[in-house]
């Protein structure tokens, strides 16, 4: 299974969390988290950054509503 289905699979499980400051960034931005959801599942992997010294970054590009999406951070929860 590649990355990208492995979170989709949480997200369909409701098996995933936002941090602290993606959850500030996304009430400051006024994103319903169904919006992320939607362009998560119907986006695509930009890049995959596995050895990021801050986690593991994955950028990924989607639409919600019809607003572009640009997500920064997707991965399993530590």
């Amino acid at each position: 299974m590649d990355v990208v289905e492995y979170i989709r699979e949480q997200i369909e499980a409701d098996n995933y969390e936002f941090s602290l400051h993606a959850e500030h960034e996304r009430e400051d931005e006024h994103i319903l988290v169904e919006e992320i959801e939607q362009s998560v599942m119907s986006g695509e992997l930009l890049e995959d950054y596995p050895d990021d010294p801050r986690g593991h970054k994955l950028p990924h590009s989607g639409f919600y509503s019809i607003r572009p999406s640009h997500t920064q951070r997707l991965g399993p929860v530590a």
